[in-house]
């Protein structure tokens, strides 16, 4: 890493402290397991979801560096977290601690207005000062935060497509999503699929390019007019084109319907379109035979007698409401019911009393439970020198300890084959 300083590690602790990869400023690998650690304090309030936010150098020094960056959510029990690194070069990561109470407010934290832009703000000049932590934990709704810096290497990264036929592979393989492939497993499954990907262009491509076409002269019927055809039929043919595409390039202006041509700035009317022709037609069609048929006797008393047993369907309806409200009315009048229903509600609210009470010591007993756990697992005494995989502490609870191990051997495997590719 020549001519470039390495990041100073942990920048500020509140609460907690982690550990990354190695355990150093540098990492070695892409994909960053992080393992965290909570003192006594925050021990008794039981975290139990965390909060990660992760940005590049550049994202760091932008100006909308408190909405930039990528953001994940994890459970505290999973006692590791891997963090995916899409650029070499220096990084800083903000990992936040919430209680059970505020999920929502962690749910929060990840509602977008873009692809890598979050509407609610993280201020890291706030989060990084030790002065106002007390005012940032009460501001965040967090239990503890910590803020690290690390650094890495360029070589960590997958290398892309130089030859013209890979480039090639890789717009094929590619061709049906809207994301490039984060790593290389990834890029190995859309290979994988991308004869299948052949056979299907093959089969549908020249039927959905002639069902795009006629469509469009639909469209153009209708009276608007259609995105570019060529262009549409060629990605019909590649199946790139999404069936609901908006056909109707300009809305209504005025009356009629306009298309307008900004490149040329100007406008062409369309004073009546095929569509408007045609039902006029009819119209004028349906019209005449009216008038044709308006003395024929029995389509009139045919007409009449529809009208009148509507008339007394709504009759029934209106007599069948008002009787059952009045009825109702009476019978809570005079108490039938009030007797009984006010047994009922005593009995309803002493069994309620009782769950809950019994909900409420079990729920005591498994906190505590739960802390002392945490204390002996992840308190600040047991925090390692660098992340030990086969040491990450075992959750309570069978289905936990099985979901880790999946997760934890999972992303253990993938961070050794599977390197990401730089953006």
């Amino acid at each position: 890493m020549a001519d470039q300083e390495l990041p100073r590690g942990t920048i500020v602790s509140v609460g907690m402290n982690v550990v990354l990869n190695g355990g150093k400023a540098e990492m070695n690998s892409a994909t960053v397991p992080i393992q965290w650690f909570f003192d006594e304090k925050t021990v008794k309030q039981s975290p139990k979801h965390l909060l990660f936010f992760e940005q590049d150098d550049e994202e760091a020094k932008s100006y909308q560096s408190d909405n930039l960056g990528r953001r994940y959510v994890c459970e505290m029990k999973r006692g590791v977290k891997f963090l995916q690194i899409f650029k070499p070069g220096k990084h800083r990561v903000i990992i936040m601690a919430f209680s059970e109470g505020n999920k929502k407010k962690v749910q929060d934290f990840l509602m977008r207005t873009g692809e890598s832009n979050y509407s609610y703000s993280i201020v890291w000049d706030h989060i990084q000062d030790r002065k106002i932590s007390d005012e940032c934990l009460s501001s965040y709704e967090c239990l503890a935060y910590c803020v690290v810096e690390f650094y890495v290497p360029g070589k960590l990264f997958a290398d892309k497509p130089k030859t013209a036929l890979q480039k090639a592979v890789w717009w094929w393989c590619n061709l049906w999503f809207t994301k490039n492939p984060a790593d290389q497993c990834a890029y190995r499954k859309r290979k994988m699929f991308a004869p299948v990907q052949l056979l299907l262009v093959a089969i549908l491509g020249p039927l959905y390019a002639v069902l795009i076409s006629f469509m469009s002269i639909i469209v153009l019927f209708i009276g608007w007019r259609p995105l570019p055809i060529f262009r549409e039929i060629g990605k019909a043919f590649l199946l790139v084109r999404h069936p609901f595409d908006e056909y109707r390039r300009y809305p209504f202006e005025s009356f009629y319907r306009v298309w307008y041509e900004p490149a040329r700035g100007n406008k062409k009317l369309m004073p009546a379109t095929g569509l408007e022709i045609f039902i006029g037609a009819c119209l004028v069609y349906i019209f005449g035979y009216l008038i044709h048929v308006t003395f024929n006797a029995g389509l009139f008393i045919g007409l009449m007698a529809i009208v009148l047993w509507c008339f007394v369907l709504l009759l029934l309806f209106v007599l069948i409401r008002v009787l059952s409200d009045r009825l109702a009315k009476f019978l809570s009048r005079y108490g039938f019911f009030q007797k009984y229903t006010a047994r009922r509600k005593v009995k309803e609210d002493a069994a309620k009393k009782r769950v809950e009470e019994l909900l409420a010591q079990k729920k005591a007993e498994m906190e505590a439970e739960y802390q002392a756990w945490l204390l002996a697992n992840y308190g600040l005494d047991h925090m390692p020198a660098e992340v030990r995989l086969g040491n990450v502490p075992r959750p309570l609870g069978i289905g936990a300890r099985t979901a880790q191990v999946f997760y934890v051997g999972f992303w253990g495997l993938k961070a050794k084959v599977c390197k990401p590719f730089s953006k």
